[in-house]
């Protein structure tokens, strides 16, 4: 990049995000195709995965790696979205593009007669500014209120207690691998991935915290064997470590395993010291004494009934001798990985004693208990196979990935994992009131100003909501609506967004206060959730929104009903505002998210088009008849609430970008010429 300065406009912002967009927009959706990178060492890449093919790209344009940067942000915090975020990004960058080529609109306003670039950037910034608020003062009040109205649910309380719906849960990974691996494989794997689930849960109630603790140590929880059909990929009891035994010993029952950090075996010297030999007899009697050492070490081992040991360090074979005499099984060189894995399962501390405390101590202290271990064949390679024993919140289970390629594998492997990273979003409460008190005094202050001034409404819908099965108001791609009048899910034509009703003072006062009082409230996590998760009376149904928080397990059809609903209720928001500058922005993003569902229908004709489906529901929305919809999958309302807020933090950023500077480094400088405080 030169060294002159490059003013940064918005059709520089929507040629970067459009080249991107043509990249993954081939791919976008459960019709999509795979994307084939040929990298520089000769590798041929096949993929689909949104994150895996803009993070493969080289990309020189600085904007575009902070674009490629916020999409990785959003995946690591729900496991999907990527390319649906750049097409959004793009969608809402050529409204804001069209904004300000109106030489009249409502951010041209107070801005001093100056320069061309430096009316660009005052209205870039105050649409920057109107953003924010929009989505603190707008966007969230509209998705708990008005949305929440139409929420599923993944639990069920039709056994009198809240548990979790297994079909609702399988339709939900479906649609999830669908969109990640394409139609090949995505419910066998779907199905692993429930029964994976369902395998390492504890208890009924823990799944919040089991999910979390898989995706934080899922690189430990699964092996990959290319070369073996993709049908052939199984789960297995306990943990594979990714190495073979030093010495196996058979054995039965329960195996007291103990974990060693350095050799059993001592040396005659250290770093530290120095050993003087002055005679071959000497060196002799120091032999038979570290023998006699070894020896006695293992023999204390198998009086405290230890079967198993592992070491972070190779162990010498005298150690492998002795140990094979005391029928304890080696196995050495164990990643610091995986040891962290074992003491965050089996509690074991990571402070182990010297040798010497080793032996003065009569009985061990801080091992863990395996029910069994012994070798298992996977592909060509002999691995450890270790079964521990279940905690409280986790049930040690291990996922063997198999496929034709590693390729293919690897897809699979990264896919797995983002399910989890979704299911811990989908899981969990969203407290959007929270998220708005972490802000700044001054930013939450200027959001009260422009909050929605809307007509009061004499007439407050009840809060009992009517209650929906998961077959009601559903929609899917290539799916006729059939009309149904029985039921209504709106209060008339003339209905306005419960989200714009104002409120006096002391009510949002109330409200605030209470949250502030709850969340000083010390409790689990688990059964926080659970809580907020009782309020639903009926199977598949959220009943009573919360005024402040996306309920746990909420979910809603695929096939972008999310977007349109969303922009249904934007619309009908943005006709209450006084202010044009949230009409604006409101219209702006009601309007951008209906690329999403367009690229979802772009190839289906007739009934099952964009236009009849989009019609169809606003329909519905506008009158009291009630559509039910053949069930083909369901997605996260969090995941999807998070995918909007993370494409308006972009674009906030990236439209406050003024100019890019390009910085020359000079050739790095010779050893030779280094300072020798720098060594």
């Amino acid at each position: 990049m030169p060294l002159a300065a490059m003013f940064l406009n918005m059709n520089t912002l929507l040629q970067v995000a459009e080249s991107l967009e043509n990249v993954v927009g081939r791919c976008f959706g459960p019709e999509g195709g795979q994307v084939l990178f040929l990298k520089a060492t000769g590798e041929i890449l096949i993929t689909r995965d949104g994150k895996t093919i803009l993070e493969s790209l080289l990309l020189d344009h600085p904007v575009a790696r902070m674009i490629v940067r916020c999409a990785s942000l959003h995946y690591g915090l729900t496991g999907d979205g990527v390319k649906t975020f750049v097409v959004l990004l793009c969608s809402m960058l050529r409204g804001l593009q069209a904004i300000v080529d109106k030489h009249a609109h409502p951010f041209c306003g107070n801005i001093p007669e100056t320069t061309k670039h430096r009316m660009h950037s005052h209205t870039l910034k105050k649409i920057s500014s109107s953003l924010s608020m929009f989505q603190a003062c707008v966007l969230e009040p509209v998705i708990i209120q008005d949305l929440g109205k139409h929420f599923l649910s993944v639990y069920s309380s039709s056994t009198g207690s809240m548990q979790l719906c297994k079909n609702i849960m399988k339709s939900t990974l479906e649609i999830y691998f669908c969109g990640r691996i394409g139609n090949t494989n995505h419910k066998f794997i779907a199905q692993l991935a429930l029964d994976y689930f369902y395998q390492c849960l504890a208890f009924e109630t823990g799944e919040s915290e089991m999910v979390g603790l898989i995706d934080e140590l899922f690189l430990d929880l699964h092996t990959e064997v290319p070369g073996l059909p993709v049908g052939n990929s199984r789960i297995l009891t306990g943990i594979v470590l990714h190495r073979d035994f030093a010495l196996y010993c058979p054995a039965e029952g329960e195996r007291r395993v103990l974990l060693v950090t350095e050799a059993l075996h001592p040396v005659l010297s250290i770093a530290t010291s120095q050993f003087v030999v002055k005679s071959k007899a000497q060196l002799q009697v120091s032999q038979v004494w570290m023998t006699k050492r070894t020896e006695l070490i293992m023999k204390h081992l198998q009086n405290n009934r230890v079967k198993v040991l592992l070491s972070s360090v190779k162990q010498p074979e005298i150690v492998l001798f002795y140990a094979k005499q005391n029928d304890i099984s080696l196995i050495d060189c164990v990643s610091s990985e995986e040891i962290s894995l074992l003491c965050r399962i089996t509690g074991l501390s990571q402070d182990y004693g010297s040798i010497s405390e080793m032996l003065s101590s009569q009985e061990l202290t801080g091992m863990a208990i395996a029910t069994f271990c012994q070798p298992v064949l996977l592909g060509s390679r002999r691995f450890v196979h270790l079964g521990l024993k279940k905690t409280c919140v986790f049930d040690p289970h291990c996922v063997v990935f198999c496929g034709p390629v590693k390729g293919l594998t690897q897809q699979h492997v990264s896919a797995f994992h983002g399910a989890f990273k979704m299911l811990k979003q989908l899981l969990k409460t969203a407290d959007l009131s929270r998220e708005r008190e972490s802000k700044s005094a001054e930013q939450t202050l200027v959001a009260e100003r422009s909050s929605c001034n809307c007509n009061k409404q004499k007439n407050v819908c009840s809060s009992a909501k009517s209650c929906k099965t998961c077959a009601d108001f559903l929609v899917h791609r290539g799916v006729k609506p059939v009309i149904s009048s029985k039921s209504s899910i709106t209060n008339g034509p003339e209905e306005v967004p419960s989200s714009c009703r104002n409120e006096s003072e002391n009510d949002q006062g109330k409200r605030n206060e209470s949250v502030r009082e709850n969340s000083t409230v010390f409790q689990s996590k688990q059964l926080r959730e659970r809580e907020q998760v009782k309020q639903k009376t009926e199977a598949g149904t959220v009943q009573n929104p919360s005024a402040s928080s996306v309920e746990a397990g909420a979910v809603l059809p695929v096939g972008g009903m999310f977007e349109i609903l969303l922009h249904y209720y934007l619309s009908q928001c943005s006709k209450q505002h006084h202010k044009s500058e949230m009409i604006m922005v409101s219209t702006l993003v009601a309007d951008a998210l209906l690329e999403i569902p367009k690229n979802l229908y772009r190839s289906k004709r007739g009934n099952c088009s964009f236009p009849q489906v989009y019609s169809c529901v606003v329909n519905s929305l506008r009158t009291n008849e009630l559509k039910r919809w053949e069930l083909k999958g369901l997605e996260s309302v969090s995941c999807k609430h998070q995918l909007l807020a993370s494409v308006l933090q972009c674009v906030t950023r990236l439209v406050t970008i003024d100019m890019l500077l390009g910085i020359s480094r000079g050739p790095p400088r010779k050893r030779d010429e280094d300072s020798e405080n720098e060594f």
